[in-house]
């Protein structure tokens, strides 16, 4: 399967992304000229968490509970484009010159000695875009994923009787979203996109609406979470709530933000220097959040305070319109969880 074929014209597409304890859905549907989200939402889940070596019955199980959930929802687009957690990818851009595009995949293998130490060329899914070519030379944006976890999630929605268009990986449902929805204008700097989850924060770094680089780090916003219930005997369940709401002693919040704040930041450097490599340009133009864990309290305010440009929130529909049915106040509330989702299905429409 193709990792990050853009197939256009789809009349609707299901964006999909599966996290450790939630399934976000994003219908979308192209009326003319216009993108129209026809519906999201954020599922729980009580599968355990997804695994490389997750027995075929937790599989079967999980793939039947994404198929109870578009049949309890009444979901008709039975068209799925996934998103590929950006810890099992590798994403990259090289130049080279025209002349070396017959032996691309080896240029590519190249770059990854790091990884080649511990895996084999066989196991490998290697996928590559063109973004342009002259005579001289190429601009290549290239994804890198194991075998085993493209068959890992086409087993799983095998189990869900869906109709699997694409498995896409999340640094490109981030670049997506935001093309659309906040396009850059020529020989601006980097801009650079964070979508914080629970447990996952991918990090992308673009440039004239053009990916460059990635990094995903494991860490979200449970983090914070798991810091207040440890210093304060509460359980996970008591200390979300505390988080959100925003409540508890400001030092104890700040202090479980900054942390996070850290991880983040270096993130998003190791992103910056691949820009610089590639492109020999650092300078951050624009940090915008997005994911349920961007409004952790204090946290875009502890990353501010690292010397970095001041972040600000990813919307992810601003360009796309609401179906009629749908709730706006709702969406509103919910789209910074359904940025991924909603990406991928771009992919498709």
């Amino acid at each position: 399967m193709a990792l990050f074929d853009r197939i256009k014209g789809s009349p609707a597409c299901a964006g999909m992304e599966l996290s450790t304890n939630t399934l976000k859905i994003a219908v979308l549907a192209r009326q003319k000229d216009r993108i129209v989200l026809k519906n999201g939402l954020v599922v729980p889940l009580p599968t355990p968490k997804l695994t490389l070596d997750m027995e075929t019955e937790k599989k079967r199980e999980l793939g039947e509970q994404i198929a109870a959930t578009w049949d309890e929802i009444g979901i008709k687009c039975q068209r799925v484009a996934f998103s590929l957690p950006g810890k099992f990818t590798l994403v990259g851009r090289l130049k080279l010159p025209t002349q070396a595009e017959a032996i691309l995949e080896e240029k590519i293998l190249f770059t990854l000695d790091e990884l080649l130490s511990f895996t084999s060329r066989e196991e490998l899914n290697i996928n590559h875009f063109v973004y342009s070519r002259t005579e001289e030379e190429i601009d290549v944006l290239y994804v890198v994923v194991k075998k085993e976890v493209i068959a890992l999630y086409e087993e799983i929605f095998s189990y869900s009787q869906l109709e699997l268009s694409a498995i896409y990986p999340t640094p490109f449902a981030l670049a997506n979203v935001t093309t659309v929805n906040h396009p850059q204008e020529e020989d601006e700097g980097i801009f650079v996109v964070v979508d914080v989850g629970a447990y996952e924060t991918n990090i992308i770094a673009m440039r004239e609406n053009r990916l460059i680089s990635s990094f995903s780090l494991e860490v979200g916003g449970a983090l914070v979470t798991y810091t207040i219930a440890k210093e304060l005997g509460l359980s996970f369940k008591e200390a979300e709530k505390m988080k959100l709401l925003g409540k508890g002693e400001d030092s104890l919040l700040r202090d479980s933000a900054h942390k996070l704040a850290l991880d983040i930041q270096e993130g998003i450097t190791r992103c910056i220097q691949k820009c610089e490599e590639f492109s020999g340009i650092s300078r951050i133009e624009k940090i915008c959040f997005t994911g349920g864990g961007a409004h952790t309290p204090f946290l875009l305010a502890e990353l501010s305070s690292l010397n970095m440009p001041k972040p600000e929130h990813l919307f992810p529909i601003r360009r796309i319109d609401l179906h009629p049915d749908l709730n706006p106040a709702q969406i509103y509330e919910l789209s910074p969880q359904l940025a991924v989702a909603i990406g991928a299905a771009l992919s498709r429409v």
